[in-house]
């Protein structure tokens, strides 16, 4: 057994786990030592990237990111254009108010959306949403329209509160409801659901 003081030796040295590209992380202390030197693109759990020192300059490679800290990044220097190569990014939280009206809803997924329009390569979300009754529900043909016009690319959206998922195809317009189980950030960034 290797002790945690040998293991943060060990990964000040970046031949240590050279390879390593998919991480979930939810300790405090050695990020960014175990970030340098290592080129991670798919990253997931308690990691707060706006502390991230400069020595880590390997945010363009990170394409998949779940973090539950994506507003801090919005206002950090350089905001959400410091990641401009994502295909995926989590969590994003729709929160929608007890009794909101449908447009009370769509006011708040747009304003979501507008806030990540930099992200010109974005594939997928996974979103934190809470149930809506059927009058509130956003969700509709429309929405789409218009999220498909903001983010030509995007094939996938994960609602953990519905547990759904709404996929469309590569040549259609039609986006489609999938049921799906209970899921965390690490089933996303690692394709647990590519297959539908």
């Amino acid at each position: 057994m290797i002790s945690s003081e040998q293991l943060e030796e060990l990964l000040k040295n970046p031949s240590f786990l050279p390879q390593l590209n998919t991480l979930h992380y939810s300790k405090s202390g050695i990020l960014d030592t175990l970030l340098t030197g290592r080129k991670i693109v798919r990253l997931s759990g308690a990691v707060d990237p706006t502390t991230w020192t400069e020595r880590y300059p390997n945010k363009k490679s990170i394409t998949h990111l779940s973090v539950h800290t994506y507003r801090r990044i919005l206002n950090s220097p350089g905001g959400i254009t410091q990641f401009c190569n994502l295909q995926h990014l989590g969590t994003l939280f729709f929160d929608f108010g007890d009794g909101d009206s449908r447009n009370q809803n769509l006011a708040v997924i747009d304003h979501v959306f507008n806030s990540i329009m930099d992200l010109k390569l974005l594939s997928s979300i996974d979103g934190a949403a809470n149930f809506v009754d059927i009058y509130g529900d956003p969700w509709d043909e429309d929405l789409w329209a218009r999220l498909e016009s903001a983010h030509p690319k995007l094939r996938k959206v994960f609602l953990s509160g519905s547990r759904c998922a709404w996929v469309r195809r590569e040549s259609s317009q039609l986006w489609k409801r999938h049921e799906i189980p209970h899921y965390t950030s690490w089933d996303i960034v690692t394709d647990r659901f590519e297959h539908i």
